[in-house]
């Protein structure tokens, strides 16, 4: 998967996050509700923290739906290609459970230059 972040911009990545459980292993719609923060953590150790970079990250107006949005155009993320992982903690998950079963890429576009 390749996510675009456009520099200095308001655009947002939006996730839709499903999961699946022994017993059911069909893909389902996750339940957001219960999360307490996020972390997105590029392969060489760079992370945006929900902690640290609340604004960043909207989990809870779409909750039941199971969508997160990111907003990374206000991150000085450098115009780069790498590959992150989304890592989601709640109550019971307090070391975080990494989402899904892949890396994804985050491709940085920077502004033009009349900065409008």
């Amino acid at each position: 998967m390749k996510e675009l972040v456009f520099e200095g911009r308001d655009n947002s990545i939006d996730l839709l996050l499903k999961v699946s459980t022994l017993t059911d292993p069909t893909m389902q719609v996750a339940d957001l509700t219960n999360v307490t923060r996020m972390v997105l953590t590029r392969e060489d150790g760079l992370a945006v923290d929900s902690d640290k970079e609340s604004a960043i990250f909207d989990w809870a107006t779409l909750a039941t739906s199971g969508i997160v949005s990111i907003q990374l155009g206000h991150i000085n993320l450098k115009n780069t290609k790498d590959k992150w992982r989304l890592v989601v903690f709640d109550a019971t998950n307090d070391k975080g459970i990494v989402w899904g079963d892949t890396d994804f890429q985050i491709k940085v576009e920077q502004k033009y230059a009349d900065n409008t």
